[in-house]
């Protein structure tokens, strides 16, 4: 409970925010145990069913539409990299994508090369999250200089993967 609402903050707050959201999260997750101390003294298995269960269905949801959401935005900002010509469209695609992310690392497995491609992820990933932060207020300004620095890894990564030929 305590991560899904850090979770959740981490997207829309300031600091200051994300401290407030840990200790509504850190009460959730002490009412949580709370509840399961409780079933087990009375009828657990229908405290399960009625409650429990459903709880966990609600968190589960929240997880997976979370997670959608994530990929969404790694695609548009990793696009916007791909329009001005770092990256390709099918990287940022593949980037956007956890099916193809593996699918990625698999190929580059098959030369040798999986320790550049999972960089290369990484390193684009994070320019993408950088650039949302950037975009949607939750940072003041652009650090320019860690952009440059991890343009400048992505295409180091790319030059091995591709053998510095386009993708």
């Amino acid at each position: 409970f305590t991560g899904l609402i850090l979770g959740l903050a981490s997207r829309h707050y300031s600091k200051g925010g994300s401290v407030l959201a840990f200790f509504m999260g850190l009460l959730g997750a002490i009412g949580l145990h709370a509840l399961w101390n409780y079933s087990s003294e009375g009828d657990f298995f229908a405290l399960y069913v009625i409650l429990q269960l459903p709880i966990l269905a609600i968190f589960v949801g929240i997880m997976v539409y979370l997670r959608a959401q994530e990929s969404r935005m790694i695609r548009r900002r990793a696009g916007e990299y791909a329009s001005a010509g770092w990256i390709s469209p099918s990287e940022a695609h593949m980037l956007g994508s956890f099916r193809e992310r593996s699918r990625a690392r698999l190929w580059a497995r098959g030369f040798g090369a999986e320790p550049a491609m999972k960089l290369l992820q990484k390193d684009a990933t994070r320019l993408a999250y950088n650039r949302e932060r950037a975009a949607s207020g939750r940072v003041h300004g652009f650090d320019y200089a860690e952009q440059t620095r991890l343009l400048e890894r992505v295409t180091a990564h790319r030059a091995h993967l591709y053998g510095g030929f386009p993708a």
